[in-house]
C-alpha cells in the first residue's frame, strides 16, 4: 500500500482531539494568553483540535467544572488560565506556553 494512502486514510480516520480552555475576561493574562499564544497554536492545529473556551464568570457550573478538574488533578485553588488536554491539565499563562 503506498504510504500516501496509508496517511490519507489515517487522517481521515482520526478523531479530533478536545482541549478545554479555563478564562475570565477579567483576567489580563488570559486575555493575553487568548490573543498572544492561542490564536496562533488554535490555527496551525484547527484541523486536529477542537477548542472549547469556558468563562468561569459566564455560568456557575462553569467554575464548578473548573474546580471538578482543578480537584481531580490534586491542584490547590482554582486559577485561569487553565486548559485540559486529555490527561494533561495545565495552569498559569507560563506553564500552558511552555507545555501546550
Amino acid at each position: 500500500m503506498p504510504l500516501f494512502f496509508y496517511f490519507s486514510f489515517l487522517g481521515f480516520c482520526a478523531e479530533k482531539i478536545e482541549a478545554v480552555v479555563f478564562y475570565s475576561p477579567r483576567c489580563a493574562v488570559c486575555l493575553k494568553l487568548k490573543e498572544e499564544f492561542l490564536k496562533g497554536i488554535i490555527l496551525q492545529y484547527q484541523d486536529k483540535v477542537v477548542w472549547n473556551f469556558v468563562n468561569i464568570h459566564e455560568k456557575e457550573e462553569n467554575l464548578s467544572l473548573l474546580m471538578a478538574v482543578s480537584s481531580q488533578f490534586k491542584k490547590e485553588g482554582v486559577n485561569v488560565p487553565a486548559v485540559l488536554v486529555g490527561d494533561t491539565f495545565l495552569i498559569g499563562y507560563h506553564q500552558i506556553k511552555n507545555n501546550l
